[in-house]
């Protein structure tokens, strides 16, 4: 299960975020210091969702209900990276 959300707080240095739960019993907090698809500039590692989302929710101001959903990635593929969007040939899907 992955999903992505703008961060609300400017103070950060960072735009959005990504959670990434491969179902394993951790899940990572994905930070990103811009709004196109790039590697991660930072991430966190939690023992569950709650943590993580709660993380999110202190330290970025994002919401339960700011989280949108987005395909796992491809076998192989880095979890912190977005799949093309296919109305935009190489763009990021589900940010906005």
């Amino acid at each position: 299960m992955r999903k992505t959300a703008n961060v609300s707080r400017t103070d950060t240095g960072f735009r959005r975020a990504m959670i990434y739960d491969p179902g394993d019993g951790g899940v990572f907090l994905f930070l990103f210091r811009t709004d196109d698809d790039a590697p991660c500039e930072a991430d966190c590692w939690y023992g569950c969702l709650a943590d993580a989302e709660r993380d999110a929710a202190d330290e970025l101001g994002i919401g339960a209900g700011d989280w949108k959903p987005v395909p796992d990635p491809e076998p192989g593929c880095p979890h912190d990276r977005l799949p093309p969007n296919p109305d935009t040939p190489g763009g990021p899907e589900g940010v906005g």
